[in-house]
């Protein structure tokens, strides 16, 4: 409320109005410099779906308009996720992709051997679009991708049979990764393995975990507790050195398909 004495001197009437001026222009001023982001520099990549970047790469414009610096460009990785991505978003640290042997500036460090993710991460194997950055097999492809068997949408992933790779005994599901905090790793799955022929566990860095000697005949969530920084998740399907004696072929509806199917895969923190 501002109040006027008409009885006064106008030269305080004068003051009182130049200051009240005064105060509106400076906080005017002060609003929108805090809103310029002129030394933030993680945005939006342009290069990869759902990352948020510190890369020097992104269109020129966004330097060239103050107002577009505001919108696109974040203080922090998370404020970045939290804004464009906020139910799953990967983090890429084109400097510490650097530091790590990665990739450079020109593709976002994607090159990078673990992978920075956000606050949440998914993976609902649909569409060619991958949200986890999963190693099939190298060289030559052990798991792949299935639209014949899913948990939702169309397809899941699974293990190849042993004839079909030149990797007898076991086949590998890797997942290298970097993260901010404690997360915890989550799949639905559907294992159909069974001894004496084979088994099925998640090593997390070298460390077994959730190991399994027999077929369950349901979708279950599979899950399992990160450490921050970089960690190596192998899903593994291993051929027993079991000499078990059973001649012909193997009694899949007894003794399962020596497969597992992978789905909704989810990395977050808590």
């Amino acid at each position: 409320c501002t109040v006027v004495d008409v009885d006064a001197p106008a030269a305080s009437s004068a003051a009182s109005t130049a200051s009240a001026t005064t105060t509106t222009t400076a906080t005017t001023t002060t609003t929108t410099t805090r809103n310029m982001c002129t030394d933030c520099t993680w945005h939006e990549s342009v290069t990869s779906y759902q990352t948020c970047t510190n890369s020097p790469t992104y269109p020129p414009s966004w330097d060239e308009f103050p107002m577009a610096r505001a919108h696109f460009f974040f203080e922090t990785p998370d404020e970045c996720c939290d804004t464009r991505f906020p139910e799953a978003c990967t983090v890429v640290d084109v400097d510490a992709s650097v530091t790590n042997g990665g990739g450079g500036a020109g593709d976002d460090g994607a090159d990078s051997e673990y992978t920075t993710l956000g606050p949440r991460t998914i993976d609902d194997f649909d569409g060619e679009q991958r949200g986890l950055p999963f190693d099939f097999g190298t060289p030559v492809p052990q798991w792949r991708l299935d639209d014949t068997v899913s948990y939702s949408g169309t397809s899941s992933i699974t293990n190849i049979p042993w004839s079909n790779t030149t990797n007898t005994n076991t086949a590998d599901l890797t997942l290298k990764i970097s993260l901010g905090g404690k997360s915890t790793v989550r799949c639905m799955a559907l294992i159909d393995i069974n001894m004496p022929y084979d088994f099925f566990y998640l090593e997390v860095n070298g460390e077994r975990r959730n190991t399994f000697y027999a077929r369950l005949g349901e979708w279950f969530p599979l899950q399992s507790g990160l450490l921050p920084g970089e960690n190596t998740l192998v899903f593994r399907v291993e051929e027993s050195e079991f000499e078990h004696g059973l001649g012909g072929e193997r009694d899949v509806a007894n003794l399962g398909s020596g497969r597992v199917w992978l789905d909704d895969c989810d990395v977050g923190r808590y």
